[in-house]
């Protein structure tokens, strides 16, 4: 009798932590080539990992307009939508994301008034719409002394949204008052 062999999905005997590759993650484009990047997945795991904890201590250090726009935002308390605390995207931590929508909500306090923090704040901007998100940008004063009018521009951008992609400068033509 032929002896069973089974068909496992799994290799035999799992490769240790950090061996072996992410398919998707650690090859890049090299003149149109995939190139094998050699980070292991302990690597990948690692720099989740500090993603995660540099998330966590930013929700732990949250300013007092945070904290309180965040009692606002938490468990989908305005008009259904969930919101995130410090979601990483790219480089970057957005203090409040609203992934369904793909609207950012960032709260600037005074170091971002100088001439070094706005040029800053407008390249972070940038990226962020590059990756498809819409950002809106509030002063910590605002929040505090005003907060009503702030979540009534969050809410008016949640229901009526940025088209996705935006279309380019110039695209489209007026017909009868209406862009086609």
């Amino acid at each position: 009798m032929e002896p069973v062999v089974r068909a496992d999905p799994h290799p035999n005997p799992l490769p240790r932590a950090g061996e072996g590759e992410i398919p998707g993650v650690g090859f890049r484009q090299a003149g149109g080539v995939p190139v094998s990047v050699s980070d292991s997945l302990s690597r990948v795991r690692e720099r989740v990992g500090v993603r995660v904890q540099r998330a966590r201590a930013l929700r732990h250090q949250a300013t007092d307009a945070e904290q309180y726009l965040w009692r606002h935002l938490r468990a989908s308390q305005l008009q259904g939508h969930k919101f995130r605390r410090q979601h990483p995207v790219g480089p970057y931590f957005a203090d409040f994301a609203c992934i369904a929508s793909r609207l950012i909500v960032e709260l600037d306090g005074g170091q971002h008034a100088s001439g070094d923090g706005m040029a800053r704040d407008a390249a972070r901007s940038r990226f962020l719409q590059s990756q498809g998100w819409q950002v809106l940008r509030f002063w910590n004063h605002q929040v505090l002394t005003e907060l009503p009018g702030v979540l009534q521009v969050i809410v008016q951008t949640l229901l009526n949204p940025h088209p996705h992609p935006l279309p380019l400068a110039g695209e489209g033509e007026i017909t009868e008052g209406y862009l086609s």
